[in-house]
């Protein structure tokens, strides 16, 4: 007989098994679930965990246990648990409600609807790629009213930033790569707005910063007035 043994799952793995009918389990403290939790989970803490959930889950269907992130033990000892009881089709979604966060998948909870970096950024912010000319980026973007560019590769991953200082200081010969700023600031999409505000607030001269995925990938712009703005609704 096979033994049985929890499975890593993706968020894109948790995303296709739920639509199939996955049971979805937040293993976290009531008062967190409460909070913010994945959308449509159950709130059914570690704590808890014992004979009688089998009166709450269904047998016949895959069951998905999340914690915190990385590094919360309570998914793994959650899904082991699970197995213990007899449960066949166990999952951990081990990156957790903080990495499904980071990437502005659908929560719900009392903050869930609290704006993040992600609510107030710009998605049609232009991009480039490191081998292109200062010169001609400079003029295509100003030509479309920016005055930055996002230099990225093939994956649309953040490999740097050209801001107005490079347009006017830097060689227009010079590839971007040789111009960009390497390691401008960025922010994930669920980085609450007084985080991003406290940034602006230190570095007054930086007008924006860019929300990325944890992978990287860009999301978009916030510019620091908008940031401001919002604080005053």
């Amino acid at each position: 007989m096979t033994e049985v043994v929890p499975k890593e799952i993706s968020r894109d793995g948790v995303r296709t098994l739920v639509r199939r009918g996955a049971q979805l389990v937040d293993v976290l403290p009531r008062e967190e679930f409460d909070q913010v939790h994945i959308a449509g989970a159950l709130s059914v803490p570690l704590s808890q965990f014992g004979r009688t959930l089998a009166d709450r889950l269904k047998w016949d269907q895959p069951v998905i246990v999340y914690g915190r992130d990385y590094q919360d033990d309570r998914s793994a000892r959650a899904a082991w648990r699970l197995v213990s009881l007899g449960f066949t089709q166990v999952y951990r979604y081990t990156a957790g409600k903080a990495d499904w966060l980071a990437y502005g998948f659908p929560a719900e909870g009392a903050q869930a609807q609290s704006p993040g970096a992600g609510d107030l950024a710009d998605m049609e912010i232009p991009t480039c790629k490191r081998v292109e000319r200062v010169g001609e980026i400079r003029d295509r973007v100003r030509q479309d009213g920016w005055n930055v560019c996002v230099v990225v590769n093939d994956q649309d991953i953040v490999l740097g930033l050209l801001r107005t200082n490079a347009f006017e200081k830097a060689n227009p010969a010079w590839s971007a790569e040789e111009a960009m700023e390497p390691d401008p600031q960025t922010y994930r999409l669920d980085t609450p707005l007084e985080e991003v505000r406290a940034y602006f607030k230190q570095n007054r001269w930086i007008d924006s910063a860019l929300v990325t995925t944890p992978d990287g990938q860009l999301f978009g712009l916030i510019r620091q007035q908008d940031a401001v703005d919002q604080n005053r609704d």
